[in-house]
């Protein structure tokens, strides 16, 4: 039998505003929240991708960090390096960015 977590479980809208009603399971109310990761990319109320693109970044540079005896190897080939490059690394920038809906910055020349 499937069951709700209702600890686990939140309300999300994507509206600018959060949402006045709320649901309540068994007696607890469920929180409104303005954005949560899902499937491992962050969604926000208003669809807003420069936070899941920063937090994409943020973790780029922890996996090319994790590799710094690899890059500072004399003993790898340079396309051994590029292809952990590529695999390790543009693969975590990348992932899910084709649902990115990109904006030009306001106020910026």
């Amino acid at each position: 039998m499937l069951e709700i977590n209702v600890g686990k479980t939140k309300q999300w809208s994507q509206e600018r505003k959060t949402p006045k009603s709320e649901i309540e399971l068994e007696d607890i109310k469920i929180e409104n929240v303005t954005e949560f990761i899902y499937l491992g990319s962050l969604l926000t109320h208003d669809n807003d991708w420069s936070k899941e693109i920063g937090r994409r970044t943020v973790r780029a540079t922890g996996v090319m960090a994790e590799f710094k005896n690899v890059w500072k190897s004399k003993d790898i080939s340079i396309k051994t390096k590029r292809d952990i490059m590529v695999i390790c690394v543009i693969s975590v920038v990348l992932y899910a960015c084709e649902t990115w809906t990109l904006k030009k910055k306001t106020g910026t020349n």
